[in-house]
């Protein structure tokens, strides 16, 4: 069978089923070579020992226990640590009939007995003095939050959090970002649980059929961080993932007048507001995987039923006490004025919605493109999509405040350097948006035409502003 076949060959040259990397981490591996998958999307040099290496942690694996500390010879206070014992060889499989999975769980069941202070302990946590988890919270709440702001009022942070689970991938998460360094913990260390994270709650197991509103935010800094720092298929999944849970929780017609969301009478205003901001994180969050994959979006517009953030300010200058995001991009420019009527911060959310949407909407105008769809119809003389999108894009710059688009930060109105960065967000996307149309025009255009020329000449002028906007980036509010 071709299953012994290939234990003969595993056997004869001594090669691990595992490559180094992922025993190390303790994450699966898909066992391609000579690169599997993790290693090839984190850039790093994918080896298999020569030597069978066994499951678990290596000889010598210590487990850090909080509240005892010992001396060296220097006189300096060091963290008593505990060995784990060694784990044992797993068993070959024998026989095709045998129950998947059934003698690996005797095996472990009959050799393995690991003290009760360390079976529960999965994964391990860093040890964190008070002082270092308040600390980073504030970090959290002044920098990073503002990249994926998943609570209405930063107060949450300060006061702390019950969900201790999202308080330590919090912690964990902007440490490595700030490049913090524990006073008990390496850099290693940091790194090692990083990883944990981000495998062992790749949404499959950190999200169930009802998450918590607590578990979607966890998840949603995660995700976030395997974005930014890892962009490609795994960050994709996780995002997918994600938008997945969220559709089948009903979490898209959270402010559906047919109410589908579970316990949706019974919230408080404020844990309505974190709903919202929840719904919105992931919204971004398939707007940025996808468009940086190239793969369809996994959320519809036109079935969103999720208000828009709001605050009182809005509604005393008279503007509408309930909003939402336009299913049709011919109408988002109508939403801008109420938009100036709110506070700046809440005013940035609704623009950065907004320029996401419009830039969506190129993504998939680039891949029809692509797909010779809009030379198909403009051969036929019907009005393209692409055409359209032009023009909405133009209506929505154009109904922007005076001086919006300026990348430099404007210190006589009282922008602040926050709301600077907040700003150049949506320049961005903009920018980004008329680059796609301008490429989409460059590949339905017929090659050395007026037209085509006009395109790269919009290229050119959209990578400029790019430019411009990078000169002015604030690097402290991002990623």
């Amino acid at each position: 069978m071709k299953f012994f076949r290939v234990q003969t060959e595993e056997r004869s040259t001594g090669l691990s089923r595992v490559c180094d990397n992922c025993v190390r981490k303790k994450v699966k591996c898909n066992l391609e070579r000579p690169t599997c998958s993790r290693c090839r999307e984190r850039g790093e040099e994918c080896r298999y020992s020569s030597k069978r290496r066994k499951p678990g942690p290596i000889r010598g694996a210590r487990r850090v226990i909080s509240g005892h500390t010992t001396e060296t010879a220097n006189n300096e206070p060091v963290v008593e640590q505990l060995r784990l014992p060694e784990t044992p060889e797993w068993p070959e499989r024998a026989s095709d009939a045998d129950e998947p999975g059934s003698r690996l769980v005797e095996a472990a069941a009959s050799t393995v007995q690991l003290p009760a202070e360390l079976s529960i302990r999965q994964p391990t946590q860093l040890h964190i003095t008070s002082e270092e988890e308040q600390f980073l919270l504030d970090h959290f709440a002044k920098t990073i939050h503002n990249v994926i702001p998943v609570f209405s009022r930063t107060e949450q942070l300060v006061a702390g959090l019950r969900d201790r689970a999202l308080t330590y991938a919090i912690i964990i998460i902007t440490a490595k970002i700030a490049g913090f360094a524990f006073s008990s913990a390496s850099r290693e260390d940091l790194e090692a649980e990083v990883e944990v994270l981000l495998s062992t709650t790749a949404l499959q197991d950190s999200l169930s059929d009802s998450p918590s509103l607590d578990e979607f935010r966890r998840a949603c800094v995660l995700s976030l961080y395997e974005f930014h720092q890892f962009p490609g298929r795994q960050a994709w999944t996780m995002v997918a993932r994600l938008a997945q849970v969220a559709y089948w929780m009903g979490l898209h017609r959270f402010d559906s007048p047919m109410v589908v969301f579970p316990d949706r009478l019974a919230m408080d205003q404020e844990t309505v507001d974190d709903w919202r901001l929840v719904w919105w994180c992931i919204y971004r969050l398939d707007s940025y995987s996808s468009l940086t994959t190239g793969t369809p979006y996994m959320i519809e517009e036109d079935t969103i039923q999720v208000m828009l953030p709001q605050d009182n300010a809005a509604v005393l200058r008279g503007g509408p006490s309930e909003k939402f995001l336009s299913p049709s991009i011919a109408a988002l420019w109508e939403l801008l004025p109420s938009a100036t009527l709110c506070t700046e911060p809440t005013m940035l959310t609704h623009v950065h919605l907004i320029t996401v949407t419009i830039m969506r909407q190129a993504g998939r105008c680039l891949r029809r493109s692509l797909l010779t769809e809009q030379r198909r119809q403009r051969a036929n003389g019907t009005a393209t999509p692409l055409h359209s999108l032009e023009q909405h894009l133009s209506a929505l710059r154009l109904a922007l405040p005076t001086n919006y688009l300026s990348p430099t930060r404007n210190v006589l109105q009282g922008e602040t350097q926050l709301w600077h960065h907040q700003r150049l967000v949506t320049v961005l996307h903009l920018h980004g948006t008329k680059l796609l149309v301008a490429i989409a025009k460059g590949v339905t255009e017929p090659t050395v035409s007026q037209d085509w020329l006009q395109a790269w000449q919009q290229i050119v002028e959209s990578s400029l502003d790019i430019a411009l906007v990078s000169e002015n980036w604030h690097s402290t509010y991002s990623l």
